[in-house]
């Protein structure tokens, strides 16, 4: 008896639950009690996705052209077995050209010839790419222990093919003598593999350019030293 005012504030319409689904069949009701009146209005529509066909990738096998050491062809096979079968008779693979019109072209060659072709790419992909440039810029009041290693790493970076555009500044006017007498120092330490073109020359500053040489030795030499004594007597000239 004490639920029939409160049920008396509600719309007839919720005491029907038929009737409610029928009325409002775009919203999704859920029941979460036995009460006739307690409904979960719901504008969002739950659909079940469709299934659709399942379309899956398979990434084929490269074929090559293949041939064995003394020119034989061997016909046509995958690049994996070509491998396997190579590595069975102590060779390696020689891609010779895969510029085909369908698949590359390889063969088996002996484990000298393999590096040497490595090699042979290796220079062909360093002279067609772009050199590495770096920038070294030189107090002329530098110290002696810091002017051997600045030396040290330019000759590093020249034996990497890197170019180095040096700059050699001095705040203090009247000491052209001593930017020159560092200058002359980078020239006879990098003279063996680089090539040096001087690109500015002011009075209180200097900037050239060092380019390492095609046939240079990879080799780490030690430069030859700059003293103390030499830095001051440079600075007194």
């Amino acid at each position: 008896m004490a639920l029939r005012p409160f049920l008396g504030r509600f719309p007839r319409i919720l005491l029907r639950p038929s009737n409610f689904a029928m009325k409002y069949r775009e919203h999704q009701v859920l029941p979460i009690s036995s009460a006739p009146a307690c409904f979960i209005h719901s504008s969002h529509k739950f659909e079940k996705k469709k299934k659709g066909p399942i379309y899956v990738t398979m990434a084929l096998e490269q074929e090559v052209q293949l041939f064995d050491s003394k020119g034989e062809d061997l016909g046509m096979m995958a690049k994996t077995a070509a491998e396997e079968l190579a590595k069975s008779k102590d060779f390696h693979l020689l891609l010779i050209s895969d510029k085909s019109k369908y698949h590359p072209v390889m063969r088996f060659c002996s484990a000298e010839e393999f590096r040497g072709q490595q090699k042979q790419e290796k220079r062909a992909k360093r002279e067609h790419a772009k050199p590495k440039e770096k920038r070294l810029s030189i107090d002329a009041k530098i110290m002696e222990h810091d002017l051997n290693t600045k030396v040290t790493h330019v000759i590093k970076l020249l034996q990497k093919d890197c170019h180095v555009t040096v700059k050699i500044h001095n705040s203090v006017p009247g000491k052209e003598k001593q930017i020159q007498a560092l200058f002359k120092h980078f020239t006879e330490a990098c003279k063996e593999i680089s090539t040096i073109k001087q690109i500015l020359k002011k009075e209180q500053e200097m900037i050239f350019l060092l380019k390492p040489v095609e046939h240079h030795s990879s080799e780490s030499k030690t430069p030859p030293l700059f003293t103390n004594k030499e830095l001051k007597d440079a600075s007194k000239k």
